[in-house]
């Protein structure tokens, strides 16, 4: 009988390790990438009550920034600033100015990513829809110079299948997948979404269409959320594609200011959808890697639906450093 129960311990802990189809770099490993990156916070408004009132799709003038991101251990961080843009993509689009930042840790079962992004200058992707007989290779947009926005907040996933996927391995190339694997995922999150313009976003052109929304030129929403869904790496001799999906619903509280500057406030359900792939190779110290991270919350103000939507496309090389032992980060 004890031979046997040592024979099924031996067994599972055989399995165990059999099992664990991902890596951590050696200790003292620091990653460092360089890249590009498209990362845009878009805000597309429609009227709900009116379906034909033209939409609004507002996109900052920042076609591409240039990021660096440095890894050591659990913990990773990345930084960038939007890439100059033509004299004739000024005269046309507009000049945005850009800050993005992330900080994520990566544990065995949890992760946490924190993200601060800020916009300054829009234009409507649309404008043909509101003037008519638009030239869209030479006339300039509807501008909003000095609209603002920004997404601030933080993230935190549970793997419910560590040994199988690795969210680092396909996202940030902080730890390798070794084999094909995936896992059914939980997350919280609370973030806050924030738009600010001197006057309403509605365009002159179309004023007396949009009901109440007109009357709003800022607001700060912040949302609580639950959910989950579930994340798939498949690997191929150190190139990988991997995808997870998650669907969140929450709480959003509303403070909207008014173009006669008084203030209002709501709460109401709200939903959060995330996507993320990422396409390379993860090699023993060289890392190439495609990545695609969306993320889109849904606003109700007054009569319209605003969905602000974060989508990056981010392409990075990157070298894994053995042996560098930082003190401070161990």
């Amino acid at each position: 009988m004890l031979a046997l129960s040592r024979l099924v311990i031996i067994s599972l802990l055989a399995s165990s390790a059999h099992a664990k189809k991902w890596e951590d770099p050696a200790r003292g490993t620091l990653i460092t990438k360089f890249g590009f990156d498209t990362t845009t916070l878009e805000m597309n408004i429609q009227d709900k009550q009116d379906s034909t009132v033209k939409k609004l799709n507002l996109k900052p003038n920042a076609p591409n920034k240039t990021f660096i991101s440095l890894g050591y251990g659990i913990f990773s961080l990345s930084a960038g600033t939007a890439n100059p843009t033509k004299p004739e993509s000024d005269y046309l689009y507009g000049t945005s100015k850009a800050t993005d930042f992330q900080f994520r840790f990566h544990f065995e079962r949890w992760s946490a990513e924190f993200f601060y992004q800020d916009y300054i200058g829009y234009y409507l992707v649309n404008t043909g829809d509101i003037i008519p007989g638009f030239n869209s290779g030479a006339q300039q947009r509807i501008l909003y110079p000095e609209l603002k926005t920004g997404h601030h907040g933080a993230s935190f996933t549970y793997n419910l299948n560590s040994d199988h996927f690795s969210i680092s391995g396909a996202f940030d190339q902080t730890a390798r997948q070794k084999e094909s694997g995936g896992a059914w995922l939980l997350n919280a999150s609370a973030n806050n979404h924030m738009f600010k313009n001197p006057t309403s976003l509605v365009p002159s052109q179309i004023v007396g269409t949009y009901g109440q929304f007109e009357n709003i030129r800022a607001g700060t929403v912040v949302t609580a959320s639950v959910g989950g869904g579930g994340g798939y790496t498949v690997v191929y001799d150190g190139f990988f594609l991997g995808g997870i999906i998650m669907m969140n619903v929450g709480t959003q509280w509303q403070k909207l200011t008014k173009t006669d500057e008084s203030i209002e406030t709501y709460n109401q359900s709200g939903v959060n959808s995330h996507v993320k792939i990422g396409l390379g190779y993860n090699g023993k110290n060289g890392i190439t890697a495609f990545t695609l991270n969306g993320d889109t919350t849904n606003i109700r103000i007054k009569n319209a639906e605003m969905n602000m939507n974060t989508l990056q496309f981010t392409l990075n090389l990157g070298w894994r450093w053995e042996g560098m032992n930082i003190r401070l980060l161990d």
